[in-house]
């Protein structure tokens, strides 16, 4: 499987800190351009979606010590400004994650959005499910059993 290609450390940093694609478009963005300070607006235009979207997701990685807000700085209208700063430890781990989700991602994609959403328990084996007892079967079989009424009069 694909999957299993992608550090473990990878997987760890995507199931904790990533809720979902769009989030990690984001983070990846946000450290190509460390150096810039983005708004709200800004980032929405970017990732084509909406200025709340990325207000709350911005909001979601700042508790999470992957962003911070620009002190002094905003934008033209006087939004705060946003950037990447690694503030939660160990930050050398989520830095590496980073990294190499920011390499792989042009050429992994499917494999990184297959791990970003696999089952965090996967079960251990394929077992099939419970045997239904006959009385659950026949009680389901006859809730298709057309019933004739009996001729009005």
């Amino acid at each position: 499987m694909i999957v299993e290609a992608i550090p473990s450390e990878v997987q760890v940093f995507l199931t904790s800190d990533v809720r979902s694609l769009a989030a990690l478009e984001l983070l990846l963005l946000l450290r190509a351009e460390r150096g810039k300070c983005w708004s709200a607006a800004e980032l929405g235009r970017e990732l084509r979606t909406n200025t709340e979207w990325a207000e709350g997701e911005v909001a979601s990685l700042i508790q999470r010590g992957l962003v911070e807000p620009a002190p002094g700085q905003s934008d033209p209208g006087g939004a705060p400004c946003y950037r990447y700063a690694q503030t939660k430890p160990p930050a050398a781990a989520s830095e590496f994650a980073l990294g190499w989700l920011a390499a792989a991602y042009p050429a992994r994609r499917f494999s990184i959005i297959q791990a970003l959403y696999a089952p965090q328990n996967p079960p251990s084996s394929a077992a099939p499910p419970p045997a239904a007892s006959s009385d659950a079967l026949k009680s389901f079989a006859d809730a298709f059993k057309i019933i004739k009424e009996p001729p009005a009069g």
